[in-house]
């Protein structure tokens, strides 16, 4: 079966949506209405959250302390892949190779990935693709899309299935062009996302893909 390309997967629920639309607006208003900018975010700290795509997250609800979100993201410019680490009181960063990223998406279990988790935390190295104070960056912008940390897995959960979905309805398609001349067939159709082939005499198949 063909693999899923995590290059293809990015998710907006409308609940990120709002908070990121609510954190631009917030500064563009201060700045229309002339306060003083201590009220204002950090440019620096928007051009980030605006330059980033969201794949997916685990923490509160899943496994994680009740505390602790990791959220993975992409860079729009370069389409690396980071983890993003938040206790809400400090955020780290740590890169991840899309190889990677795609084995602790669909390959690993819950416990595999919380092992992941912790010797990432543990032993790997923090990434410095963040600007500006950090913990501002954490108080009032990404403690704030954290809170819709489950919104954005639940999101990408239901992404998967579309794409899952879809990719074994091109298979069934693919299998029919290539069935569809099979000597003495008499029928070949797709029933309920299963193709069938059927023979003389009433003989009826269906054709599955190997594992």
């Amino acid at each position: 079966m063909r693999k899923i390309n995590i290059d293809e997967i990015s998710v907006m629920p409308k609940k990120l949506r709002s908070v990121i639309h609510s954190l631009n607006t917030r500064t563009e208003n201060n700045i229309s209405m002339n306060t003083e900018g201590d009220f204002e975010l950090d440019p620096l700290h928007l051009r980030f959250i605006n330059d980033i795509e969201f794949i997916v997250g685990y923490g509160r609800g899943y496994w994680a302390g009740v505390d602790e979100e990791f959220t993975l993201i992409r860079l729009k410019d370069n389409c690396k892949y980071y983890w993003v680490y938040t206790d809400y009181s400090y955020v780290k960063v740590y890169a991840e190779s899309k190889e990677t990223v795609e084995k602790v998406l669909f390959s690993m279990s819950v416990e595999q990935q919380k092992r992941y988790f912790v010797e990432m935390l543990t032993k790997f190295k923090q990434e410095s693709i963040l600007r500006g104070d950090i913990e501002l960056f954490c108080g009032e912008i990404w403690s704030e899309i954290a809170k819709v940390n489950k919104e954005i897995r639940n999101e990408f959960q239901r992404e998967m299935l579309k794409v899952k979905k879809k990719i074994k309805e091109d298979h069934l398609q693919q299998a029919f062009n290539y069935f569809k001349t099979t000597q003495g067939l008499v029928k070949l159709e797709i029933e309920s996302g299963k193709l069938v082939a059927e023979f003389p005499e009433n003989i009826r198949f269906e054709i599955k893909e190997a594992e």
